[in-house]
């Protein structure tokens, strides 16, 4: 079985925003200024109304296709069924959860892991993590350097390289986070910004699926990463934000239902929209209570690979 793990080919100049100088937020607008946004954002139109109360529960997703299989779902015959993994560091951590040997073995797949540390589905200036502010990484950076090799050609270039069976596609944190576009604050509560990850998202799906693969969007999971100094949880950990995050995810899933389907990672790990540090004894998230462990993890596997290898053989059946 082969065996492809995660990589940074054709990305220039990524870091991860962990690892960069914090930069002060005195030099950003106040966070009352106001934003405006512009481009090609009519594939998506409806996201401002799609967004509704109806959707704060854990299960904004549960109205879309599929849940996972049942984890005895047989594996593929044939040639292994070939992911591509595509994100930020969430969708890393899930290709380092379910990509492992014996998985690959039993359900005959093959994973190859592109997902870039600190890299949502909307270019910025900056991003706020626990009330720091960092520079967006280059390669989905709002007016990136000339040369910049960004996420998208990243993307399209491995699509054409790899050709997938299927992309898993899983963003989420910096969506839910602020951020910083040219001085001014963006957030996941703004109709703008909503627009804006509707199209970034919807960018993916169709550099995704160029060359026939299908598409598994993945909800994001619920998070649990500290508090803040006056004692409340971080911002970017509010369930009002994941929800409206996770509704998003729901309705383009929908208007892409040719091409993708969509699977409630947030369900599985966040059973009854609380967050499980580990289910059934296993651990399914790592210490920072963002990720999902970068070990093999046996629930994962079974519950997400049945999914992909499902939707693989269809791009297959079809092509």
């Amino acid at each position: 079985m082969l065996w492809l793990p995660a990589t940074r080919r054709d990305v220039a100049n990524v870091a991860d925003p962990l690892d960069v100088a914090p930069i002060p937020m005195n030099v950003f607008a106040s966070k009352n200024a106001t934003i405006s946004w512009s481009g090609t954002l009519g594939l998506i139109v409806a996201v401002g109304l799609m967004v509704l109360a109806s959707h704060a529960s854990n299960a904004s997703a549960a109205g879309a296709p599929t849940q996972a299989p049942a984890a005895s779902a047989s594996a593929s015959t044939g040639p292994p069924v070939k992911v591509l993994v595509v994100g930020d560091s969430l969708a890393q951590s899930l290709g380092d959860s379910i990509g492992y040997a014996a998985a690959y073995t039993r359900y005959n797949g093959q994973l190859l892991d592109i997902a870039v540390l600190g890299c949502g589905s909307v270019q910025t200036n900056a991003e706020v993590a626990h009330g720091i502010g960092y520079p967006t990484p280059v390669a989905c950076a709002a007016n990136p350097p000339a040369g910049t090799v960004t996420t998208l050609q990243s993307l399209q270039r491995q699509v054409a390289a790899f050709q997938p069976d299927v992309v898993a596609i899983l963003f989420g944190r910096w969506e839910m986070s602020d951020g910083y576009i040219a001085g001014k604050p963006v957030n996941i509560t703004q109709p703008a910004f909503q627009k804006a990850v509707a199209a970034g998202l919807q960018t993916t799906i169709t550099a995704a699926s160029a060359s026939g693969a299908r598409v598994v969007l993945f909800t994001a999971p619920c998070s649990s990463s500290g508090t803040a100094a006056d004692g409340s949880p971080w911002i970017e950990d509010s369930a009002a934000r994941l929800a409206r995050y996770n509704a998003i995810v729901t309705h383009v899933a929908s208007v892409n239902s040719k091409t993708t389907t969509i699977y409630n990672l947030n369900g599985l790990v966040c059973p009854n929209g609380t967050y499980h540090a580990t289910i059934n004894g296993q651990s399914v998230r790592r210490y920072d209570g963002i990720h999902l462990p970068t070990v093999a993890t046996p629930f994962l596997a079974d519950h997400i690979w049945p999914s992909l290898i499902e939707q693989g053989l269809l791009s297959r059946q079809k092509g």
